[in-house]
């Protein structure tokens, strides 16, 4: 995490993001905070940068201003990447809960493959035929595995280029890692990545909207100036205007000019977090042809 990221280091770059985020979410959305590597290096005596400590921060409502000086205190955030190890720390943690909360989810945010084994020392991952049969990965999915049993979904942030390359014909381990978690994009890769400051910003956005629970249903401050003169872009794509309810979007027969209900494979590129930006325009005619719109 201390690597070069566009005039910045990566831990930076995220931490002044998460920062803005976390005040803006805090009232919608229980967070709590959990750094690996420990920073302290390993009790045991196993590798150096080999291990993690539980999370620091409990989770709860209003924690942005404790978990920022935890993200602090993390800092610098460098070495080997247990993975399994802090997720299984997150399981542990999650299950001693008991809050009648049935939601629950992790951001695993790494910028690099993991490195660890559930047991503290650093490993490679054998693999034949395509197929991982024992390493870190495999260590790492297990972990997300038994978090999938309590119901907690995975979110998987890749933080840096190449991390979507696999090795020896077998995927990406964070590509696995995003499939099992139960939060993949819909897309390739299907982990979050974020190759650039400005990709990490949208990945962040994006699994922070979608643990808010991202509707279908579109709302605005200020009503249209002229209803029938409106664009919907997806990732600057027209969305069609389809008065059949159908495929594309509808004014709310209620607040025509206020708000929009997408429908069909829209919103399930909406629910499915496969949308990075949406964009309103106004005086412009809308297309209203679905599938003819690009």
């Amino acid at each position: 995490m201390s690597l070069g990221f566009g005039g910045s280091t990566r831990f930076d770059v995220e931490q002044q993001l998460l920062q803005g985020l976390l005040g803006a979410y805090q009232s919608r959305i229980r967070f709590g905070f959990q750094a690996f590597p420990s920073k302290g290096g390993c009790a045991e005596g196993g590798p150096a940068m080999c291990c993690t400590d539980p999370p620091s921060v409990a989770i709860n409502y209003m924690a942005a201003a404790e978990i920022g000086k935890a993200i602090a205190q993390a800092a610098p955030v460098d070495g080997n990447t247990p993975t399994a190890q802090a997720l299984a720390m997150a399981r542990e943690y999650y299950a001693s809960l008991n809050d009648g909360v049935t939601e629950r989810y992790v951001l695993l945010s790494t910028d690099g493959q993991p490195s660890c084994g559930a047991d503290g020392t650093l490993g490679k991952d054998v693999i034949r035929s395509g197929q991982r049969q024992e390493g870190p990965c495999i260590d790492a999915l297990m972990a997300v595995r038994a978090l999938r049993a309590l119901n907690v979904k995975v979110f998987v942030l890749g933080i840096g280029a190449d991390l979507a390359l696999g090795e020896q014909g077998a995927p990406s381990c964070l590509e696995e890692l995003a499939r099992e978690g139960g939060a993949a994009t819909g897309a390739s890769p299907a982990f979050f990545s974020a190759a650039d400051p400005k990709a990490l910003n949208s990945s962040l956005q994006a699994i922070f909207g979608a643990v808010t629970k991202p509707s279908c249903t579109l709302t605005f401050n200020m009503p249209a100036p002229d209803a029938n003169n409106v664009i919907v872009l997806f990732d600057g794509v027209p969305v069609a205007h389809d008065t059949r309810r159908a495929e594309g979007w509808e004014w709310l027969a209620e607040k025509p000019g206020l708000a929009l209900q997408v429908y069909g494979r829209s919103c399930v590129r909406l629910e499915s977090l496969q949308v990075s930006e949406v964009k309103i325009l106004y005086g412009c005619r809308p297309c209203t042809t679905p599938g003819l719109c690009e």
